[in-house]
């Protein structure tokens, strides 16, 4: 009898041990892939205060304890969604563009699905709104030569501190060069505030844009939704993220997805776990890529949802539990992070209302621009 319990005991185990195994979303293969990419000699590394640059292995029993640098306390969020081929750059400035019903593929003029919602005239006194807080950027390398002469022997100049100066502290922009933001409607928005930025200014370097307004999700990206799959348009056909992303031959991702899983009810867990296949597809298609993680942005603080969010629960809880385990997923994965969600939000712990060009997650041109000004402070604190 005692043999007979020992079997059935060690029956139990295997089956509950097989259960469980069954049960994980991300497969050990993919486990093996993460444990390849991800350096645990470091923490992610998320925008930090002026005076002490990127988080580094001080953080690394506390991945959310990274001080973000928040250049102003207002929001910007825009899920607009056609493919952008960053090439058009010289269009006037854009309103980022809304949600459409029908797929498009961007023509490098600014959409003018926004003009209902916002006039981009406007521009310059909303970006003003709310800004109580200033940019906070890094502080200025101070040169050795106590007489404050610029070095002649080519070595990069240090801070009192002995911190070495970032390679962009002067041009940020330029940190952005062959680099592509990967993201939805909100990114879309991104890209066509920059392209109108770029006929006057120099914005984010030659940096292009793979969006969409058609939805798409991570479950898509990750290969999740088979037949109802939605696909980026790029170069005059649908495909898929990573073969646009190896098409465009980029060695920098800049990768913001997420916010259309939770509006259609996913629930983190397997989004998270999306995420983490995505980055990995990314990895295969631009090997030594360095990606970087964009937080989700905030919503108003209204509890009023578009028609197109079917999660009643949809809102700024969500966003910021989602935007944790983001963090969490960065460290297991030695990925650097940027905070767009602190820098947006207004002291209602949601985005401004003056940021917001649809009552709901899209961010208008004052809202962009704080995207932009985040964008830059991240590169001025890069470090070779």
């Amino acid at each position: 009898m005692a043999k007979a319990n020992i079997a059935l005991v060690a029956l139990i185990t295997l089956c509950l041990a097989a259960a469980l195994a069954g049960c994980s979303s991300t497969t050990a293969a993919d486990n093996q892939k993460i444990a390849a990419h991800t350096d645990h000699g470091q923490a992610p590394e998320a925008i930090s205060s002026a005076s002490s640059g990127l988080a580094g292995d001080s953080n690394r029993e506390n991945p959310d304890g990274n001080a973000s640098i928040s250049p102003t306390d207002n929001p910007t969020d825009n899920p607009t969604g056609s493919q952008v081929d960053s090439q058009s750059e010289n269009t006037p400035e854009a309103s980022p563009a809304m949600p459409s019903e029908q797929p498009r593929e961007s023509s490098g003029t600014p959409s003018g699905e926004m003009d209902q919602h916002m006039d981009a005239n406007n521009t310059a006194n909303a970006e003003n709104t709310g800004s109580d807080q200033a940019v906070s950027e890094p502080t200025a390398a101070t040169p050795s030569d106590p007489a404050g002469d610029s070095r002649d022997d080519g070595a990069p100049s240090e801070p009192a501190d002995g911190t070495p100066e970032s390679a962009y502290s002067q041009n940020p922009d330029e940190y952005f060069n062959n680099s592509v933001f990967v993201g939805d409607s909100i990114t879309e928005g991104l890209a066509q505030y920059v392209r109108g930025k770029r006929s006057s200014e120099p914005t984010l370097g030659d940096a292009k844009f793979l969006s969409t307004v058609n939805g798409i999700k991570l479950a898509d990206c990750a290969g999740d939704m088979g037949a109802d799959t939605v696909y980026y348009f790029y170069m005059g056909s649908e495909k898929s993220f990573d073969q646009c992303i190896s098409d465009m031959g980029v060695s920098k991702v800049f990768i913001m997805l997420g916010m259309n899983d939770l509006e259609l009810g996913h629930s983190i867990a397997d989004t998270i776990s999306r995420y983490e296949r995505t980055i990995l597809k990314v990895y295969d298609a631009v090997p030594g890529a360095e990606v970087v993680v964009m937080l989700l942005t905030p919503k108003i603080a209204s509890d009023w949802l578009p028609w197109y969010c079917i999660n009643p629960d949809f809102g700024n809880g969500m966003i910021d539990e989602f935007n944790e385990e983001t963090k969490q997923m960065c460290y297991r994965m030695g990925l650097k992070y940027i905070d767009l969600n602190s820098a947006l939000k207004g002291g209602n712990n949601a985005l401004p209302d003056s940021l917001c060009g649809d009552g709901f997650v899209h961010l208008n041109p004052s809202g962009l621009r704080i995207v932009v000004d985040t964008l830059r402070a991240f590169a001025q604190s890069v470090t070779l």
